[in-house]
């Protein structure tokens, strides 16, 4: 025989608001973080809350609002450290302010990821991917049903769009810091290791290395290293094109490299080829993944505090007063084992 529940005494907010001595509206606003109250009241609503076991109904309150307080993130790659740092600290955020998060892992194609956030009826997503590199009638698609979209895979110059706030960390000083560094440790000049084309000039990594190795090493034509199309950023490919790489760096004393995880498959593929890091060639990455300062040796890199990055993006898809455009977040450099004083190498 089925069993059916009864939920005639399901707890609800008017018996938290009797149990805890205050308004149903006090209860609403603690629950919901919409206003300030002492903590002695905070105290009050959330010990009923816990005692009469109560669990807010969200759909009730989705219908009241018409919003479904669930939010999305759309990466290319979960299995780099660097995104599951960022996801830990959004769910955090939403946790904080009662929003769900929807984690959509690279697995599926964008097309699919689409059509499930507008059917569940999300309220926002941030893309961790270039927006050059999506269907621009599937992200007309999401505007078009509501959907708020923050933008963390770098501005399209060719395609800027108005509807799409951008969110990214603060590449230049933190380049700039690799190169000064570099600069003290009496490095003549740097190559880069790209996973983007040499000719994509939306990937800013690319753009500002070059922009840097004239301004502090007067090359005007810095070597980057790339393929044809883009390439997953992991240690994998760092090692495979290192392998290639390592054939033309006569002269060159450091590398940097697109990312941590790159970074750290050139330094493997350095040492299959009886060279050391930092004493042959320095290796400097970029987003201080959780790996970095771990890995032997450990890498110099930098990266955003992801607490303070988390919170400006979802600060920028649920504020009210959030502005759109471009917004940029601070970085810390962390100088470690993998950068050393320049070596002279034959040319």
């Amino acid at each position: 025989m089925e069993k059916t529940i009864d939920k005639s005494n399901k707890p609800n907010r008017a018996l938290v608001a009797e149990r805890a001595g205050v308004s149903i509206a006090t209860v609403s606003c603690v629950l919901n973080n919409t206003r300030t109250f002492s903590p002695e009241t905070r105290e009050k609503v959330l010990a009923a809350v816990k005692e009469l076991k109560y669990v807010p109904d969200m759909a009730a309150r989705s219908m009241k609002t018409n919003q479904s307080y669930q939010f999305a993130v759309i990466i290319n790659d979960i299995s780099n450290p660097m995104f599951l740092q960022l996801v830990s600290e959004l769910e955090k955020q939403g946790i904080k302010h009662n929003y769900f998060l929807n984690i959509c892992g690279g697995y599926a194609d964008f097309e699919v990821y689409v059509n499930q956030l507008i059917a569940r009826r999300i309220d926002g997503v941030f893309l961790a991917v270039k927006l050059n590199k999506l269907d621009s009638k599937l992200l007309d698609k999401l505007v078009d049903n509501g959907v708020r979209i923050v933008s963390g895979g770098g501005k399209d110059y060719n395609n800027y769009r108005t509807d799409v706030t951008y969110v990214n960390i603060d590449m230049k000083g933190g380049l700039d810091s690799h190169f000064r560094l570099l600069k003290s440790l009496g490095h003549k000049k740097a190559a880069y290791l790209s996973a983007f084309p040499a000719d994509d000039m939306d990937d800013g990594r690319v753009r500002l290395f070059c922009e840097l190795s004239e301004k502090y090493f007067g090359e005007k034509k810095p070597f980057v290293f790339s393929k044809d199309t883009f390439i997953d950023t992991n240690i994998e490919n760092g090692y495979r094109m290192g392998q290639e790489m390592l054939q033309r760096l006569d002269g060159y004393t450091a590398v940097i490299a697109t990312n941590d995880l790159m970074a750290m498959g050139f330094i493997k593929a350095m040492r299959d080829n009886g060279l050391h890091c930092p004493e042959d060639i320095s290796v400097l990455g970029i987003d201080n993944n959780a790996l970095s300062a771990v890995f032997e040796p450990s890498i110099t890199t930098f990266g955003p505090d992801y607490t303070e990055y988390a919170k400006a993006i979802f600060d920028l898809l649920f504020e009210k007063n959030a502005d759109s455009g471009e917004h940029t977040v601070g970085i810390k450099h962390y100088v470690r084992e993998s950068t050393g004083v320049a070596r002279q190498r034959s040319k």
